[in-house]
């Protein structure tokens, strides 16, 4: 019953306190050195469609010149200012689908003038919705020569808050996504006995979004660093020969009595894809195919502390509106390479001065991928137990849920809502650190990893109801193949091993 009341009063205070911070300004992206000026229009607005061996949808409208035909893009990813007088852009209108690069693609929603240019602005579409027939295949090395870093500062819905539910985890987060079209996300593992709240529900603060006249940043050659409200977060990308470390670190701003650092990094060696789409009739044939092949090593470090107790406690849910880009051609089609991150946190220290670190490794072995209506996923072999390798101070019991996605696609679309074949890695764990003052002092942890593949969009339900309140219209198709993801591990242990201490 103590612990029942103490859980309690932890979410209500994470609740309260991240309600709160939600009201604060956003700040911008620090950091990274600028493209140069030349390189910008193909590094920001992708490469144009090049003799391109597909048949369009009869609604596709190719705009000439490719990158040299934008002028801008907003700052949330949907609108384009295009030149008005680049071939292609009379036939512009409400319903047809405009392609002009990898980025400035998807299904007109309004045009406005705005002097001889004008101003579009697009909702997201399905790979299926731009091509029609034809077959893409791209093999080989995936190089991170011209990686760029591109911030999309008002990106919709990239912001949410997890709320404490009496029913365990939030329902809309499906297993079976393939049931429902709904993706997969980052979930909360199972703490029902544990100090941190028990699952979740994301509801949208009070959107903040600019569909047009604030202009997209240029994209960097270097990491940025982006204060969101009370977090500040910085994916990155180091290069060391043929491997590859590619992650996210997320922390607290210094003024908050919270003190946290959580990092995700994956190692990854001689990254390879292998990559078939076929389309027929405007639908995606069985017999496509991408695999990405590389992966070798994730880990997961938690580090935080509190100064004040409970009421410095803290959730989110980030969709982080930072981009790892390269731009590339595949039988004369543009996409994007893209890599992206997702995080979720809820943080439950229940005493002053408290504190608690953990660090987990995982080892992977093979593909990721599907081919035909198959999910390829690696074999994984845990390195660094995160149970044995928890510490923590305090006279109270403290939790924290951490839960990261990575996902990479090969892609064409506005830079809020890509669609391409992709792989994603997800990793969930629930931390308990017990009291240091009782007679048996119990840790926990309860772990959950997952990956999957698909062919889509791969918004959650948060996104793609921001994005449909600004263009103030439904998104339309569902994802061509809907994301199937596998457990690779999954597990709740205690220390030590007794039903006392048992989650």
């Amino acid at each position: 019953m103590a612990l029942t009341r103490m859980r309690s009063a932890v979410a209500a205070a994470a609740v309260v306190a991240l309600l709160t911070a939600c009201g604060s300004s956003d700040g911008g992206g620090s950091g990274g050195q600028p493209v140069p000026v030349a390189d910008q229009p193909v590094a920001q607005f992708g490469n144009g469609p090049k003799d391109a061996k597909v048949t369009y949808q009869p609604d596709v409208v190719v705009v000439d010149g490719g990158p040299k035909a934008i002028r801008s893009a907003g700052s949330d990813g949907l609108t384009w200012t295009v030149d008005g007088n680049a071939q292609g852009v009379g036939d512009l209108q409400p319903g047809k689908i405009m392609l002009a690069t990898s980025r400035a693609a998807g299904r007109v929603v309004k045009v406005e003038g705005a002097g001889a240019d004008r101003v579009v602005t697009l909702a997201p579409v399905q790979l299926s919705e731009v091509i029609r027939d034809g077959e893409i295949e791209a093999d080989g090395p995936l190089s991170t020569d011209g990686l760029t870093y591109q911030e999309i500062p008002d990106a919709p819905g990239a912001v949410s808050v997890p709320e404490s539910t009496q029913g365990g985890a939030d329902p809309s987060a499906t297993e079976n996504p393939s049931a429902t079209n709904e993706p997969t996300e980052p979930a909360e593992p199972s703490t029902e006995t544990s100090e941190t709240p028990d699952g979740f529900v994301v509801r949208t603060p009070p959107l903040r979004l600019r569909t047009g006249g604030t202009p997209m940043p240029p994209p960097t050659l270097g990491a940025l660093e982006k204060t969101i409200g009370d977090w500040v977060v910085k994916p990155f990308l180091d290069k060391n020969g043929l491997m590859t470390n590619v992650g996210l670190d997320v922390g607290v701003t210094p003024t908050q009595g919270l003190k946290l650092k959580l990092g995700l990094k994956l190692r990854i060696e001689n990254l390879q894809r292998s990559m078939r789409l076929g389309f027929h009739d405007g639908q995606i044939t069985q017999n496509s195919k991408f695999m990405i092949d590389g992966l070798k090593l994730m880990s997961l470090s938690v580090a935080a502390g509190s100064a004040n107790g409970t009421s410095d406690n803290k959730k989110v849910k980030i969709e982080v509106p930072i981009e790892l880009n390269q731009q590339v051609i595949a039988g004369g089609f543009p996409f994007v390479i893209s890599q992206k991150f997702t995080f979720l946190v809820t943080t439950g220290l229940s005493e002053k001065n408290a504190n608690m670190t953990a660090l987990g490794s995982w080892t992977f072995s093979g593909p990721l991928g599907f081919d035909g209506t198959n999910v390829v996923v690696p074999t994984v072999t845990e390195k660094d137990d995160m149970l044995k390798s928890l510490q923590g101070v305090s006279i109270g019991i403290n939790g924290i849920v951490a839960a990261f996605q990575y996902r990479i696609m090969i892609g064409m679309g506005v830079p809020a809502a890509a669609a391409g074949p992709y792989a994603k890695v997800i990793v969930s764990a629930g931390l308990t650190n017990g009291s240091d003052a009782g007679m048996v002092k119990c840790k926990n942890v309860s772990l959950t990893l997952s990956a999957g593949a698909g062919v889509g969009t791969t918004l959650n339900k948060t996104v793609a109801s921001a994005i449909e309140k600004v263009l103030g219209r439904a998104i339309g198709k569902k994802d061509d193949f809907p994301l199937v993801t596998k457990d690779l591990l999954k597990y709740s242990k205690s220390d030590p091993d007794i039903r006392g201490c048992q989650v």
